[in-house]
């Protein structure tokens, strides 16, 4: 691939750049105005130079736009956690380490007001994970600018308007609007890579993706009918043609009706697989994805919403197992690293082997 992905984002910029250009609608002297994703108005004083992040994706998709230095307080969800899924936290976590607690944090948790106050943040980017009435609460009680961006992504959907949407406002609020449209315009590189890919196959292939978390890791028989990375790479969806529209939890016997010719294994939930597959060896040899040697490691994504860089290097790698022809070029170590520098400026190959039994790999 040697950054092919890479080559067209001068160009795309100047795109972008015009679609960003409607966000900020008016200008004053003093302060600016910016519609968010719930397309709220929010009046903010120009040059805002400290921030504060509150909810699932929010302190993400802020680390892809702007500097983590202007974080002047941090959810005690984002440290008592586990780096182990969250590049972003592995990136910066000496800094983060750092910062009064602002917040709980996590996806049942209240926003602290007494506590953000304190940290006297310019501005609160919070996610659409909350009701409205928590948002406007904040807002009113603390009496800063609350802007909202999306948390969408954590339902399975990466190329959205929301997603683009809330990447553009994190650089204009923060003063990084080149930043925003080259990221926006390498999305934009790396959807139409994947379809030119593969929108030619003469005989689309059908998998099953297994093991996905959901309130926790999974056995094999955790799907979903959404999953975002076949459809990129015009794989058919095993679930989805058996009329499962999101995540379910199938029984065995349906599996085996099924009978996947490839099945890709969400790496949460390995060990489980693992244990059930010695107390059940002839359920697995059975299946016949599991006789051929055709089942695949595949990396987490979501955790506190979703890493994109790991969700795109997912897409590339079912992909390369499913149509190795059309995706010949690729190594998928160096992809891996290719697309982590683009959104986090690391390497996260070696992290993803340390955290998931080795990284992207065929099972055996």
């Amino acid at each position: 691939m040697k950054r092919k992905l890479l080559l067209t984002i001068l160009t795309l910029i100047s795109i972008t750049t015009f679609i960003s250009c409607g966000r900020i609608n008016v200008t004053t002297q003093d302060t600016f105005v910016i519609t968010d994703v719930l397309n709220r108005e929010i009046t903010i004083k120009n040059n805002p130079q400290r921030f504060v992040c509150i909810g699932p994706n929010s302190l993400r998709l802020y680390t892809y736009i702007a500097d983590i230095t202007k974080i002047v307080g941090i959810e005690n969800f984002e440290i008592i956690q586990t780096a182990k899924g969250r590049p972003y936290i592995e990136s910066y976590q000496s800094f983060i380490n750092t910062l009064p607690i602002i917040s709980e944090g996590g996806p049942k948790a209240t926003p602290n007001a007494e506590n953000i106050l304190l940290a006297n943040p310019d501005v609160i980017i919070m996610s659409s994970h909350y009701e409205i009435n928590i948002i406007e609460n904040l807002a009113t009680t603390t009496n800063i600018p609350v802007v909202v961006i999306t948390n969408d992504t954590s339902e399975g959907t990466i190329f959205s308007d929301a997603l683009i949407k809330s990447l553009q406002i994190i650089g204009e609020v923060t003063g990084n609007t080149t930043r925003a449209n080259e990221l926006i315009a390498y999305l934009n590189q790396v959807k139409e890579d994947l379809y030119q890919r593969t929108k030619n196959i003469d005989e689309v292939k059908t998998a099953y993706i297994g093991s996905l978390s959901k309130a926790g890791h999974q056995q094999i028989t955790s799907t979903s009918g959404d999953y975002e990375m076949f459809a990129l790479v015009n794989i058919t969806n095993l679930a989805k043609t058996n009329q499962i529209e999101n995540h379910a939890i199938i029984d065995k016997e349906t599996l085996l009706k099924w009978d996947p010719q490839i099945i890709f294994i969400d790496a949460n939930g390995y060990d489980l697989l693992m244990q059930d597959r010695d107390l059940n060896f002839e359920f697995y040899e059975t299946l016949t994805a599991f006789k051929n040697n055709n089942v695949y490691l595949q990396m987490p994504y979501n955790f506190y919403s979703t890493n994109l860089e790991i969700a795109l290097a997912n897409a590339y790698y079912c992909g390369l197992v499913v149509y190795p022809e059309m995706f010949s070029d690729i190594i998928i170590s160096e992809l891996v690293n290719e697309i982590s520098q683009v959104f986090l400026n690391i390497d996260i190959v070696d992290i993803l082997a340390r955290d998931y039994y080795g990284g992207y790999q065929k099972l055996s």
